[in-house]
């Protein structure tokens, strides 16, 4: 996800030359080859790596928030779901939270909306519709009030039961 912080191409190589060399002298040392090649490794900046090496179960972050929170109970009988992030993308649909929250609410006939700071791509598999608050990163007063006003069109143009 080093892009969606910010890394051009040529530091996201330099950090994953880096991170491929560090796991691997890791690997080496706890004497466990191949465990940065399996899935989910990279997921929160590599913490679940390190995780790994202690001992624990590594599952997918998004689905476990969803469940722990109780996603499933909260949507029984909504209309509308808004979700979002700082950037909507590609790599959105590649086990982030809104896209779990959006594959949750999909099932259930829900409509879904993501409200990002910025949005690359409108994923229209996985939303109903994709706003950008369209605001600098660094207004957060402004993005505030455009998140208010967006949120207060999303539901007055929902259904009401």
């Amino acid at each position: 996800f080093a892009p969606q912080k910010g890394a051009n191409e040529r530091q996201v190589a330099h950090l994953e030359e880096g991170l491929v060399r560090f796991a691997a002298i890791l690997e080496q040392a706890i004497e466990m080859p191949g465990l940065a090649g399996a899935r989910g490794m990279g997921a929160a900046g590599g913490s679940a790596f390190g995780l790994a090496i202690l001992g624990a179960d590594i599952v997918p972050g998004a689905a476990l928030v969803c469940d722990r929170t109780r996603l499933d109970d909260v949507l029984a009988g909504a209309d509308l779901v808004i979700t979002g992030e700082g950037r909507l993308d590609a790599q959105t649909a590649r086990g982030k939270a809104p896209a779990e929250v959006a594959w949750r609410s999909a099932i259930r006939g829900i409509r879904c909306v993501a409200i990002a700071g910025a949005v690359e791509d409108p994923l229209p598999d996985l939303f109903s519709e994709a706003l950008a608050l369209g605001t600098a990163p660094d207004d957060i007063p402004g993005a505030l009030r455009r998140l208010e006003e967006l949120a207060e069109q999303l539901v007055s143009s929902s259904p009401a039961r």
